[in-house]
Protein backbone atom coordinates (compact mmCIF):
# COMPACT_ATOMS: atom_id res chain seq x y z
CA UNK A 1 0.00 0.00 0.00
CA UNK A 2 2.86 2.47 1.16
CA UNK A 3 4.74 1.87 -2.01
CA UNK A 4 1.46 2.26 -4.39
CA UNK A 5 1.32 5.43 -2.73
CA UNK A 6 4.48 6.50 -2.58
CA UNK A 7 5.15 6.11 -6.36
CA UNK A 8 1.37 7.65 -7.12
CA UNK A 9 2.02 10.58 -5.52
CA UNK A 10 5.92 10.90 -7.41
CA UNK A 11 3.78 11.01 -10.78
CA UNK A 12 1.18 12.89 -9.73
CA UNK A 13 3.34 15.57 -8.67
CA UNK A 14 5.60 15.32 -11.64
CA UNK A 15 3.02 15.72 -14.26
CA UNK A 16 1.51 18.52 -11.93
CA UNK A 17 5.05 20.27 -12.04
CA UNK A 18 6.08 19.84 -15.36
CA UNK A 19 2.68 22.20 -15.97
CA UNK A 20 4.20 25.33 -14.33
CA UNK A 21 6.11 27.88 -16.45
CA UNK A 22 9.71 26.92 -17.69
CA UNK A 23 10.76 30.18 -15.35
CA UNK A 24 10.55 28.22 -12.79
CA UNK A 25 13.77 26.63 -11.85
CA UNK A 26 12.37 23.15 -10.37
CA UNK A 27 10.60 22.91 -13.93
CA UNK A 28 14.23 23.57 -15.50
CA UNK A 29 15.85 21.13 -13.59
CA UNK A 30 13.22 18.56 -14.22
CA UNK A 31 13.63 19.16 -18.24
CA UNK A 32 17.44 19.25 -18.10
CA UNK A 33 16.70 15.21 -16.74
CA UNK A 34 16.12 13.44 -20.40
CA UNK A 35 13.66 10.23 -19.32
CA UNK A 36 11.26 10.09 -16.86
CA UNK A 37 13.02 7.79 -14.45
CA UNK A 38 15.23 10.87 -13.91
CA UNK A 39 13.07 12.68 -13.12
CA UNK A 40 11.02 10.38 -10.71
CA UNK A 41 14.58 10.18 -9.25
CA UNK A 42 14.91 14.00 -8.66
CA UNK A 43 11.56 13.70 -7.21
CA UNK A 44 11.99 11.26 -4.90
CA UNK A 45 15.16 13.28 -3.53
CA UNK A 46 12.94 16.42 -3.05
CA UNK A 47 10.30 13.97 -0.82
CA UNK A 48 12.82 12.15 0.57
CA UNK A 49 11.26 12.83 4.23
CA UNK A 50 7.68 12.58 3.13
CA UNK A 51 5.10 10.28 4.05
CA UNK A 52 3.34 9.02 0.92
CA UNK A 53 -0.17 10.43 1.97
CA UNK A 54 0.91 13.38 2.76
CA UNK A 55 2.61 13.90 -0.94
CA UNK A 56 -1.00 12.39 -1.89
CA UNK A 57 -3.04 15.02 -0.09
CA UNK A 58 -0.48 17.93 -0.71
CA UNK A 59 -0.64 17.23 -4.35
CA UNK A 60 -4.20 17.19 -4.59
CA UNK A 61 -4.83 20.24 -2.83
CA UNK A 62 -2.58 22.30 -5.10
CA UNK A 63 -4.25 20.39 -8.14
CA UNK A 64 -7.61 22.66 -7.11
CA UNK A 65 -5.57 25.52 -7.38
CA UNK A 66 -4.33 24.85 -10.66
CA UNK A 67 -7.58 24.47 -11.71
CA UNK A 68 -8.86 27.61 -9.73
CA UNK A 69 -5.69 29.31 -11.70
CA UNK A 70 -7.21 27.44 -15.35
CA UNK A 71 -10.15 28.34 -14.90
CA UNK A 72 -10.03 32.00 -14.01
CA UNK A 73 -7.81 32.25 -16.75
CA UNK A 74 -4.30 33.22 -15.03
CA UNK A 75 -0.78 32.37 -15.28
CA UNK A 76 0.97 31.02 -12.27
CA UNK A 77 1.13 31.77 -9.62
CA UNK A 78 -1.86 34.58 -10.06
CA UNK A 79 -2.65 37.22 -8.03
CA UNK A 80 -2.99 37.83 -4.50
CA UNK A 81 -6.40 39.15 -4.57
CA UNK A 82 -7.08 36.38 -6.89
CA UNK A 83 -6.66 33.95 -4.09
CA UNK A 84 -8.42 35.65 -1.65
CA UNK A 85 -11.51 35.86 -3.53
CA UNK A 86 -11.06 32.05 -4.15
CA UNK A 87 -10.61 31.15 -0.61
CA UNK A 88 -13.92 33.64 0.33
CA UNK A 89 -16.33 31.90 -2.72
CA UNK A 90 -15.14 28.11 -1.14
CA UNK A 91 -16.08 29.16 2.46
CA UNK A 92 -19.71 30.98 1.04
CA UNK A 93 -19.93 27.79 -0.81
CA UNK A 94 -20.23 25.87 2.99
CA UNK A 95 -16.40 23.81 1.84
CA UNK A 96 -15.30 22.31 4.97
CA UNK A 97 -12.81 24.33 6.80
CA UNK A 98 -10.17 21.74 6.21
CA UNK A 99 -10.24 21.82 2.37
CA UNK A 100 -9.60 25.73 2.38
CA UNK A 101 -6.95 25.02 4.66
CA UNK A 102 -5.41 22.42 2.47
CA UNK A 103 -4.72 25.11 0.04
CA UNK A 104 -2.95 26.94 1.74
CA UNK A 105 -0.89 23.90 3.11
CA UNK A 106 -0.24 23.09 -0.16
CA UNK A 107 1.05 25.87 -1.33
CA UNK A 108 3.63 26.69 1.56
CA UNK A 109 4.53 22.95 0.96
CA UNK A 110 4.67 23.71 -2.88
CA UNK A 111 7.08 26.86 -1.71
CA UNK A 112 9.45 25.37 0.92
CA UNK A 113 9.52 21.73 -0.25
CA UNK A 114 9.57 21.71 -3.77
CA UNK A 115 11.36 25.41 -4.33
CA UNK A 116 8.64 27.78 -5.97
CA UNK A 117 9.51 31.20 -4.43
CA UNK A 118 7.02 32.50 -6.63
CA UNK A 119 4.09 31.45 -4.17
CA UNK A 120 5.70 33.38 -1.60
CA UNK A 121 3.39 36.62 -2.26
CA UNK A 122 0.58 34.07 -1.84
CA UNK A 123 1.84 32.54 1.68
CA UNK A 124 2.28 35.41 2.97
CA UNK A 125 -0.97 36.65 2.43
CA UNK A 126 -2.67 38.37 6.11
CA UNK A 127 -6.32 37.94 4.63
CA UNK A 128 -5.07 34.51 2.82
CA UNK A 129 -3.99 33.21 5.75
CA UNK A 130 -6.92 34.69 7.98
CA UNK A 131 -9.70 33.50 5.65
CA UNK A 132 -8.28 29.98 5.91
CA UNK A 133 -8.12 29.97 9.69
CA UNK A 134 -11.47 30.78 10.31
CA UNK A 135 -14.00 28.24 11.35
CA UNK A 136 -17.30 27.04 9.66
CA UNK A 137 -20.02 27.63 11.82
CA UNK A 138 -22.13 24.40 13.30
CA UNK A 139 -21.72 21.45 15.66
CA UNK A 140 -18.70 20.23 15.58
CA UNK A 141 -18.27 16.32 14.36
CA UNK A 142 -16.75 13.92 16.51
CA UNK A 143 -16.29 10.26 16.62
CA UNK A 144 -18.49 8.24 19.46
CA UNK A 145 -16.84 6.84 21.71
CA UNK A 146 -16.38 3.43 23.08
CA UNK A 147 -19.48 2.97 25.85
CA UNK A 148 -18.66 0.83 28.74
CA UNK A 149 -21.26 -1.91 27.68
CA UNK A 150 -19.06 -2.12 24.79
CA UNK A 151 -16.00 -2.40 26.51
CA UNK A 152 -16.96 -5.70 28.73
CA UNK A 153 -18.38 -6.73 25.25
CA UNK A 154 -14.76 -7.20 23.89
CA UNK A 155 -13.36 -8.72 26.89
CA UNK A 156 -16.27 -11.40 26.88
CA UNK A 157 -15.39 -11.83 23.41
CA UNK A 158 -12.04 -12.37 24.09
CA UNK A 159 -12.50 -14.62 26.79
CA UNK A 160 -15.20 -16.70 25.17
CA UNK A 161 -13.24 -19.88 23.86
CA UNK A 162 -16.10 -21.53 22.09
CA UNK A 163 -15.79 -17.97 20.03
CA UNK A 164 -14.20 -18.00 16.92
CA UNK A 165 -10.15 -17.91 17.48
CA UNK A 166 -9.69 -15.23 14.82
CA UNK A 167 -12.12 -13.08 16.29
CA UNK A 168 -10.80 -13.13 19.89
CA UNK A 169 -7.11 -12.45 18.63
CA UNK A 170 -8.65 -9.73 16.59
CA UNK A 171 -10.98 -8.20 20.00
CA UNK A 172 -7.48 -8.58 21.99
CA UNK A 173 -5.78 -6.55 19.38
CA UNK A 174 -8.34 -3.83 19.47
CA UNK A 175 -8.03 -3.57 23.39
CA UNK A 176 -4.38 -3.14 23.35
CA UNK A 177 -5.19 -0.33 20.63
CA UNK A 178 -7.37 1.17 22.77
CA UNK A 179 -5.44 0.95 26.25
CA UNK A 180 -2.21 2.27 24.86
CA UNK A 181 -3.90 4.86 23.48
CA UNK A 182 -2.17 3.89 20.05
CA UNK A 183 -3.36 4.87 16.48
CA UNK A 184 -4.13 1.33 14.38
CA UNK A 185 -1.74 1.73 11.71
CA UNK A 186 1.44 2.76 14.59
CA UNK A 187 0.13 -0.39 16.20
CA UNK A 188 0.28 -2.81 13.05
CA UNK A 189 4.24 -1.17 12.72
CA UNK A 190 5.00 -2.28 15.76
CA UNK A 191 8.29 -4.79 15.73
CA UNK A 192 8.44 -6.41 19.11
CA UNK A 193 6.49 -7.45 22.10
CA UNK A 194 7.78 -7.54 25.63
CA UNK A 195 5.85 -8.25 29.07
CA UNK A 196 6.28 -7.20 32.33
CA UNK A 197 5.64 -9.82 34.63
CA UNK A 198 5.49 -8.80 38.59
CA UNK A 199 6.47 -10.89 41.74
CA UNK A 200 3.19 -13.13 41.43
CA UNK A 201 4.14 -14.19 38.15
CA UNK A 202 0.82 -12.45 36.34
CA UNK A 203 1.60 -9.89 33.69
CA UNK A 204 1.06 -6.42 34.58
CA UNK A 205 1.72 -4.59 31.24
CA UNK A 206 2.87 -5.53 27.94
CA UNK A 207 4.52 -3.23 25.57
CA UNK A 208 4.98 -2.81 22.01
CA UNK A 209 8.10 -1.07 20.34
CA UNK A 210 7.32 0.93 17.00
CA UNK A 211 10.39 2.27 14.61
CA UNK A 212 8.38 3.32 12.07
CA UNK A 213 5.20 5.99 13.25
CA UNK A 214 3.69 9.46 12.27
CA UNK A 215 6.06 11.02 14.41
CA UNK A 216 9.30 9.52 14.04
CA UNK A 217 10.74 13.03 12.69
CA UNK A 218 9.74 14.68 15.57
CA UNK A 219 12.53 15.98 17.57
CA UNK A 220 10.98 14.32 20.57
CA UNK A 221 11.15 10.86 19.02
CA UNK A 222 14.11 10.79 16.71
CA UNK A 223 16.33 7.73 16.81
CA UNK A 224 14.30 6.29 19.17
CA UNK A 225 11.53 3.82 19.24
CA UNK A 226 7.83 4.82 20.07
CA UNK A 227 6.22 2.60 23.01
CA UNK A 228 2.84 1.38 23.37
CA UNK A 229 2.28 0.37 26.71
CA UNK A 230 -1.20 -1.29 28.32
CA UNK A 231 -1.84 -2.37 31.80
CA UNK A 232 -2.73 -6.04 32.32
CA UNK A 233 -6.42 -5.34 33.82
CA UNK A 234 -8.84 -3.24 32.22
CA UNK A 235 -12.38 -2.31 33.35
CA UNK A 236 -13.17 -6.11 33.90
CA UNK A 237 -11.28 -8.37 36.90
CA UNK A 238 -10.39 -10.90 34.73
CA UNK A 239 -6.98 -10.08 32.93
CA UNK A 240 -6.93 -9.97 29.13
CA UNK A 241 -3.09 -10.00 28.18
CA UNK A 242 -2.37 -13.32 29.12
CA UNK A 243 -5.36 -14.50 26.62
CA UNK A 244 -5.01 -12.58 23.78
CA UNK A 245 -1.09 -14.09 23.94
CA UNK A 246 -2.13 -17.65 23.80
CA UNK A 247 -4.58 -16.76 20.67
CA UNK A 248 -2.02 -15.01 19.04
CA UNK A 249 0.36 -18.22 20.03
CA UNK A 250 -2.23 -20.52 18.96
CA UNK A 251 -2.62 -18.88 15.28
CA UNK A 252 0.88 -18.64 15.08
CA UNK A 253 1.15 -14.85 14.98
CA UNK A 254 4.70 -13.69 16.06
CA UNK A 255 6.56 -10.86 15.26
CA UNK A 256 9.13 -12.95 14.35
CA UNK A 257 7.96 -15.02 11.90
CA UNK A 258 7.17 -11.27 9.76
CA UNK A 259 3.70 -10.69 11.47
CA UNK A 260 2.54 -7.64 11.52
CA UNK A 261 0.88 -7.39 15.18
CA UNK A 262 -2.38 -8.67 13.66
CA UNK A 263 -2.13 -9.82 10.69
CA UNK A 264 -4.86 -10.34 8.14
CA UNK A 265 -5.91 -13.98 7.85
CA UNK A 266 -6.08 -15.69 4.52
CA UNK A 267 -8.68 -18.30 3.09
CA UNK A 268 -7.21 -21.24 4.94
CA UNK A 269 -7.44 -18.91 8.62
CA UNK A 270 -3.29 -18.71 8.31
CA UNK A 271 -1.74 -15.64 9.41
CA UNK A 272 -0.16 -13.52 6.55
CA UNK A 273 2.49 -10.76 6.57
CA UNK A 274 0.07 -8.26 5.59
CA UNK A 275 -1.70 -6.08 8.09
CA UNK A 276 -5.52 -6.10 8.97
CA UNK A 277 -6.15 -2.42 7.39
CA UNK A 278 -8.11 0.62 9.00
CA UNK A 279 -11.39 0.20 6.82
CA UNK A 280 -11.12 -3.68 7.45
CA UNK A 281 -10.98 -3.04 11.52
CA UNK A 282 -14.01 -1.01 11.17
CA UNK A 283 -16.22 -3.52 9.74
CA UNK A 284 -14.64 -6.08 11.92
CA UNK A 285 -15.86 -4.45 15.02
CA UNK A 286 -19.09 -3.59 13.81
CA UNK A 287 -19.76 -7.09 13.45
CA UNK A 288 -18.09 -7.83 16.29
CA UNK A 289 -20.64 -5.74 18.68
CA UNK A 290 -23.59 -5.89 16.32
CA UNK A 291 -23.56 -9.63 16.78
CA UNK A 292 -23.66 -9.34 20.51
CA UNK A 293 -26.38 -6.75 20.68
CA UNK A 294 -23.61 -3.63 21.63
CA UNK A 295 -23.38 -0.96 18.91
CA UNK A 296 -22.30 2.84 18.71
CA UNK A 297 -21.41 4.95 15.69
CA UNK A 298 -17.62 4.33 16.26
CA UNK A 299 -15.45 4.77 13.46
CA UNK A 300 -12.25 4.05 14.83
CA UNK A 301 -11.42 1.85 17.64
CA UNK A 302 -8.49 3.43 18.49
CA UNK A 303 -7.32 6.87 20.45
CA UNK A 304 -3.75 8.25 19.91
CA UNK A 305 -1.48 9.88 22.61
CA UNK A 306 2.16 10.60 22.27
CA UNK A 307 3.44 9.39 25.56
CA UNK A 308 3.55 6.03 27.56
CA UNK A 309 5.09 7.62 30.41
CA UNK A 310 4.16 6.21 34.35
CA UNK A 311 2.35 8.84 35.26
CA UNK A 312 -0.33 8.61 32.79
CA UNK A 313 -0.06 5.25 33.15
CA UNK A 314 -0.88 4.86 36.59
CA UNK A 315 -3.92 7.51 36.09
CA UNK A 316 -5.17 4.93 33.56
CA UNK A 317 -5.27 1.78 35.92
CA UNK A 318 -6.41 4.50 38.68
CA UNK A 319 -9.24 5.12 36.36
CA UNK A 320 -10.15 1.22 35.31
CA UNK A 321 -10.09 0.41 39.25
CA UNK A 322 -12.29 3.38 39.57
CA UNK A 323 -14.58 1.73 36.77
CA UNK A 324 -14.12 -1.97 38.04
CA UNK A 325 -15.73 -0.86 41.49
CA UNK A 326 -18.35 1.21 39.64
CA UNK A 327 -17.38 4.31 41.56
CA UNK A 328 -16.53 6.25 38.56
CA UNK A 329 -19.43 5.47 35.14
CA UNK A 330 -18.14 6.82 32.21
CA UNK A 331 -21.59 6.66 30.51
CA UNK A 332 -23.15 9.03 32.80
CA UNK A 333 -23.53 12.73 32.53
CA UNK A 334 -20.47 14.86 33.97
CA UNK A 335 -22.62 15.70 37.17
CA UNK A 336 -23.26 11.98 37.78
CA UNK A 337 -19.94 9.68 36.76
CA UNK A 338 -18.50 9.85 40.09
CA UNK A 339 -20.04 8.42 43.04
CA UNK A 340 -17.74 9.40 45.94
CA UNK A 341 -17.82 12.82 47.98
CA UNK A 342 -15.04 15.42 47.05
CA UNK A 343 -12.36 14.34 44.73
CA UNK A 344 -8.76 14.92 44.79
CA UNK A 345 -7.07 18.02 43.44
CA UNK A 346 -5.86 18.33 40.56
CA UNK A 347 -1.70 17.71 40.55
CA UNK A 348 -2.25 16.04 43.79
CA UNK A 349 0.51 13.60 44.59
CA UNK A 350 -0.18 10.09 42.79
CA UNK A 351 1.55 7.79 45.64
CA UNK A 352 -1.14 9.74 48.45
CA UNK A 353 -3.56 9.67 45.61
CA UNK A 354 -3.81 5.46 45.21
CA UNK A 355 -2.70 4.88 49.05
CA UNK A 356 -5.76 3.66 51.04
CA UNK A 357 -7.48 5.82 53.24
CA UNK A 358 -8.31 4.94 57.03
CA UNK A 359 -10.97 2.85 56.35
CA UNK A 360 -9.03 1.32 53.93
CA UNK A 361 -10.72 3.00 50.40
CA UNK A 362 -8.27 3.89 47.93
CA UNK A 363 -8.71 7.37 47.05
CA UNK A 364 -8.46 6.75 42.90
CA UNK A 365 -11.36 8.34 42.30
CA UNK A 366 -9.48 11.42 42.23
CA UNK A 367 -7.04 10.60 39.62
CA UNK A 368 -9.92 9.77 37.53
CA UNK A 369 -10.63 13.39 37.32
CA UNK A 370 -7.50 14.51 36.94
CA UNK A 371 -6.62 12.03 34.26
CA UNK A 372 -8.50 15.13 31.77
CA UNK A 373 -5.71 17.35 32.55
CA UNK A 374 -2.66 15.56 31.56
CA UNK A 375 -1.46 13.94 27.92
CA UNK A 376 -2.90 11.19 28.49
CA UNK A 377 -6.65 10.34 27.45
CA UNK A 378 -8.13 10.29 30.90
CA UNK A 379 -11.78 10.44 30.33
CA UNK A 380 -11.42 10.38 26.97
CA UNK A 381 -9.61 7.13 26.61
CA UNK A 382 -12.68 5.56 24.81
CA UNK A 383 -12.85 8.36 22.07
CA UNK A 384 -11.67 7.55 18.67
CA UNK A 385 -10.34 9.08 15.95
CA UNK A 386 -9.62 8.01 12.24
CA UNK A 387 -6.46 6.46 11.17
CA UNK A 388 -3.56 7.52 9.07
CA UNK A 389 -1.02 5.34 6.94
CA UNK A 390 1.41 8.18 7.70
CA UNK A 391 4.49 6.09 7.37
CA UNK A 392 7.12 6.00 4.81
CA UNK A 393 8.41 3.56 1.85
CA UNK A 394 10.67 1.05 2.81
CA UNK A 395 12.78 -0.43 0.05
CA UNK A 396 10.23 1.27 -2.58
CA UNK A 397 11.81 1.13 -6.27
CA UNK A 398 10.32 3.34 -8.93
CA UNK A 399 9.31 1.52 -12.01
CA UNK A 400 8.49 4.17 -15.09
CA UNK A 401 5.73 2.98 -17.53
CA UNK A 402 6.35 5.48 -20.62
CA UNK A 403 3.81 5.55 -23.37
CA UNK A 404 6.01 3.03 -25.62
CA UNK A 405 4.98 0.38 -23.05
CA UNK A 406 8.93 -0.19 -21.86
CA UNK A 407 9.37 -0.33 -18.36
CA UNK A 408 12.96 0.74 -16.70
CA UNK A 409 14.00 0.33 -13.04
CA UNK A 410 16.57 2.41 -12.26
CA UNK A 411 15.34 3.84 -8.53
CA UNK A 412 17.40 2.88 -5.57
CA UNK A 413 15.85 1.83 -2.03
CA UNK A 414 13.72 4.84 -0.96
CA UNK A 415 14.64 5.33 2.76
CA UNK A 416 11.50 4.59 5.01
CA UNK A 417 10.80 8.43 6.46
CA UNK A 418 8.09 10.56 7.58
CA UNK A 419 7.41 14.47 8.89
CA UNK A 420 4.76 15.92 10.80
CA UNK A 421 3.87 18.97 9.00
CA UNK A 422 3.08 22.23 11.61
CA UNK A 423 -0.75 23.13 11.14
CA UNK A 424 -2.41 19.70 9.74
CA UNK A 425 -5.78 19.41 9.74
CA UNK A 426 -7.56 16.87 8.71
CA UNK A 427 -6.13 13.07 7.37
CA UNK A 428 -7.67 12.66 4.38
CA UNK A 429 -5.87 12.83 0.74
CA UNK A 430 -8.38 15.88 -0.26
CA UNK A 431 -9.51 12.99 -3.40
CA UNK A 432 -11.35 15.69 -4.54
CA UNK A 433 -8.67 17.68 -6.19
CA UNK A 434 -7.34 14.23 -7.78
CA UNK A 435 -9.45 14.38 -10.40
CA UNK A 436 -7.88 17.60 -11.85
CA UNK A 437 -4.33 15.80 -12.88
CA UNK A 438 -3.14 14.72 -15.74
CA UNK A 439 -1.87 11.72 -14.42
CA UNK A 440 -4.69 9.98 -15.10
CA UNK A 441 -4.13 9.53 -18.54
CA UNK A 442 -3.74 5.95 -19.97
CA UNK A 443 -0.64 4.41 -21.39
CA UNK A 444 0.38 0.99 -22.72
CA UNK A 445 1.11 -1.65 -20.43
CA UNK A 446 4.33 -3.04 -20.01
CA UNK A 447 6.09 -5.80 -22.30
CA UNK A 448 6.62 -8.80 -20.31
CA UNK A 449 8.31 -12.45 -21.55
CA UNK A 450 5.90 -14.69 -23.03
CA UNK A 451 6.23 -17.13 -19.47
CA UNK A 452 4.72 -14.09 -17.40
CA UNK A 453 1.01 -12.14 -17.07
CA UNK A 454 -0.02 -9.29 -15.53
CA UNK A 455 -2.27 -8.87 -12.33
CA UNK A 456 -3.48 -6.22 -10.98
CA UNK A 457 -4.46 -5.44 -7.25
CA UNK A 458 -8.22 -4.61 -7.32
CA UNK A 459 -7.87 -1.24 -4.79
CA UNK A 460 -4.24 -0.24 -5.42
CA UNK A 461 -3.90 -0.77 -9.01
CA UNK A 462 -0.33 -2.32 -8.31
CA UNK A 463 1.03 -4.55 -11.20
CA UNK A 464 2.56 -7.47 -10.48
CA UNK A 465 3.94 -10.18 -12.43
CA UNK A 466 2.86 -14.19 -12.09
CA UNK A 467 3.83 -17.09 -14.78
CA UNK A 468 1.78 -17.71 -16.97
CA UNK A 469 0.75 -21.84 -15.47
CA UNK A 470 0.31 -20.24 -12.11
CA UNK A 471 -3.03 -18.65 -10.92
CA UNK A 472 -2.01 -18.65 -7.05
CA UNK A 473 1.76 -17.09 -5.98
CA UNK A 474 2.95 -14.07 -7.88
CA UNK A 475 6.95 -13.53 -8.25
CA UNK A 476 6.97 -11.39 -5.51
CA UNK A 477 5.62 -13.76 -3.07
CA UNK A 478 2.36 -12.87 -2.25
CA UNK A 479 -0.81 -14.75 -3.09
CA UNK A 480 -2.83 -13.80 -5.24
CA UNK A 481 -6.47 -13.39 -3.14
CA UNK A 482 -9.50 -13.62 -5.07
CA UNK A 483 -11.75 -10.65 -5.13
CA UNK A 484 -8.30 -8.53 -4.21
CA UNK A 485 -6.65 -9.26 -7.72
CA UNK A 486 -7.40 -9.48 -11.04
CA UNK A 487 -5.93 -9.91 -14.32
CA UNK A 488 -4.29 -6.41 -16.06
CA UNK A 489 -6.17 -4.62 -19.02
CA UNK A 490 -5.21 -1.08 -18.37
CA UNK A 491 -2.67 1.42 -16.85
CA UNK A 492 -2.19 5.12 -16.54
CA UNK A 493 0.93 6.98 -15.85
CA UNK A 494 0.34 7.33 -11.98
CA UNK A 495 0.06 3.32 -12.18
CA UNK A 496 2.28 1.66 -9.09
CA UNK A 497 4.46 -1.69 -9.82
CA UNK A 498 5.51 -3.89 -7.84
CA UNK A 499 9.39 -4.20 -7.50
CA UNK A 500 9.92 -7.04 -6.21
CA UNK A 501 8.06 -8.76 -9.19
CA UNK A 502 9.93 -6.79 -11.90
CA UNK A 503 13.19 -7.64 -9.97
CA UNK A 504 12.51 -10.81 -10.60
CA UNK A 505 11.24 -10.12 -14.47
CA UNK A 506 14.96 -10.66 -15.44
CA UNK A 507 15.18 -14.10 -15.14
CA UNK A 508 12.31 -14.58 -17.59
CA UNK A 509 13.71 -12.94 -19.99
CA UNK A 510 15.82 -14.50 -22.73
Amino acid sequence: MRDAQFQTALRRWLDVILQLPESCSVVVQLKQLTDVSSRLRMMRDLFVKKAPQTLLKRCHSFLRFVQYLKDAGEFFPGTESGLYGFLCDLRTSGAPTSNIQSIMQSLNFAQHVIGLPELIPLTMSKRCLGSAGKRNEGPRKQASPFRLDEMRTLHEVLHDVSEDTWTRVFVGTVLMAIYSRSRWSDLQHAESLDLDINFFGEISYVELKITNHKCQESTAFRNIFLCAVAPGVGVCEQPWISVWMSVREALGISFKAGHPTLPAPDSDGRPTRRPLYTDEMKQWINLVLTNRGHISFMKSAVVYSRDAMARPLRILEALLLDIRLSRFLPDETRSGRFRDGPMAPVGADLESAVAPSDDGTPFSAGLARSASHVSAPGLDVWQMISDVPASGVTDAEIININSSGDEHIKEEPQASSSESDALTTSSSEDEAGASHTGAARPVKLPSIPESLKLIQHVKYKTLHLMERQNFRVMLCGRVAVEARYEPATSARFDTPCCHTCWKRKAEYEG
